[in-house]
């Protein structure tokens, strides 16, 4: 049987480098509103193993499971890496008793297009061993066409004080930048943030985050969106999709650098048409800031693939006349995805406080 370890290195590095804030004007119009300036964007803080926290989770495809309280981040890069390691092994290779979420892995193809070939690189080299190392790396710039506000009064998610950016006060500038895509009420809502690349889309989705995988939550945010659509043109609700000068608008600023390994997927057999090798590596990387800048992710996957010494055996609707207070202060997700694509390359669930910056910090 012919030896050999294959090495697959996604490096998925969505780097959005966010506009540096200048001196300026406070934004906010309310004549109540305190001056404030925007803060710089800060670098990504030291990478550490997600094991370090008690309540954050990161998944390779949107339909692994997640459990309800946990914070789930999710970036195509692993995809990428896998969709390349079918195409060097040929196809089909066939996984020998993976876990759920390996074969939900090597059965996912809604993430095909979220970005086209022409928005990343993947690189196929020689490795030690006889093998081969696959690199996919991408980069995402989405600083706001607006700079968003500094929060100054204390906010406060599910109870705990964290610095967070938006809307505090009516500013028309920034309102403009934002759109309302459902309300149903100040529990359940979306909105998107205009980008300078307006190919692409953010949106921050409040009072969709009990259902049991990311996927099912894009489900419900799909359908949410439709029905805002159709509300926007009914006259007795078109009113709740827009700013008033009463509304406001507050998020959590989000910072983490986080690694996990896959060790579900380790040890599991891939039989391909003279040989079997096994996984024994797979990790992944990723960092991510939302503030008022915009957001700047990078994410890294690493799969090590070696020789098997044997084949194993196959197994077979209400009013909205009230002020709008869309404050991201309960659960809520955030997607990056290019406009006509359903599929985001970035996906957060945000349940607890691991992913923000605490006040004070």
């Amino acid at each position: 049987m012919k030896k050999y370890v294959l090495n697959i290195l996604l490096g998925a590095a969505i780097l959005a480098s966010l506009t540096q804030c200048k001196e300026q004007a406070p934004k906010s119009e309310h004549p109540a509103a305190p001056k404030t300036v925007p803060e710089k964007n800060a670098d990504f803080p030291a990478v550490k193993s997600i094991g370090s926290l008690k309540a954050t989770e990161m998944v390779a495809a949107v339909s692994n499971a997640v459990l309800p309280g946990d914070n789930v981040i999710y970036a195509p890069a692993f995809l990428f890496a896998w969709e390349e390691l079918h195409h060097q092994l040929g196809n089909p290779f066939r996984l020998v008793e993976p876990c759920i979420a390996l074969k939900q892995v090597d059965e996912a193809t809604s993430y095909k297009g979220s970005l086209s070939k022409g928005e990343y690189d993947v690189l196929v080299e020689p490795a030690d061993n006889e093998g081969i190392r696959i690199t996919a790396s991408f980069k995402k710039a989405l600083p706001f066409e607006e700079i968003l506000d500094t929060v100054e009064q204390e906010f406060l998610f599910n109870g705990t004080p964290v610095r967070a950016f938006g809307m505090p006060w009516f500013n028309e500038k920034i309102a403009a930048k934002m759109n309302i895509l459902y309300y149903e009420s100040d529990e359940k809502f979306m909105l998107s943030i205009t980008p300078k690349d307006t190919t692409q889309e953010i949106i921050l989705a409040k009072g969709f985050n009990r259902a049991g995988s990311l996927e099912a939550i894009l489900t419900d945010i799909a359908q949410a969106r439709k029905l805002g659509d159709a509300q926007r043109k009914m006259e007795a609700r078109r009113d709740r999709y827009f700013f008033d000068e009463e509304d406001k608008v507050m998020i959590p600023k989000l910072r983490f650098n986080l690694e996990k390994t896959y060790s579900d997927f380790l040890n599991t057999f891939i039989i391909l048409k003279n040989d079997t090798v096994s996984i024994v590596k797979a990790k992944q990387s990723t960092a991510f800031v939302l503030d008022e800048n915009g957001t700047k992710v990078e994410s890294v996957a690493v799969v090590e693939i070696a020789a098997a010494p044997a084949a194993p055996v196959m197994e077979q609707d209400r009013p909205a006349k009230k002020p709008k207070l869309l404050m991201f202060n309960k659960p809520f997700v955030v997607l990056l995805h290019k406009r006509e694509i359903a599929h985001p390359y970035l996906m957060v669930k945000v349940m607890n406080t691991e992913l923000m910056v605490k006040s004070g910090k």
